[in-house]
């Protein structure tokens, strides 16, 4: 073996993942279990402000996003267990 193919091999790939792929299911889960607790916040709470649309908007997107993870998670743990089999 020469040197360039001995450090190659010690060298790991390094993948560029966003930081939300490592979240996981659970992860998932608890931001939308957290947008919905805050679009309940802000329906309930007492105030005649115009700025709730907004924050409804975005505990719709923590929502969302938490769908997103969660299932992104879910169906990559699907998809390894049917490689596997």
């Amino acid at each position: 073996m020469t040197d360039k193919q001995t450090d190659a091999q010690e060298q790991a790939p390094v993948e560029d993942v966003p930081w939300w792929a490592t979240l996981g299911p659970i992860g998932g889960g608890v931001l939308v279990l957290l947008g919905l607790g805050l679009g309940a916040f802000v329906l309930l709470r007492d105030s005649a402000g115009s700025d709730d649309w907004a924050h409804l908007y975005g505990a719709a997107k923590v929502v969302a996003f938490g769908c997103v993870a969660g299932g992104t998670a879910l169906l990559a743990r699907r998809r390894g267990r049917n490689r596997v089999e």
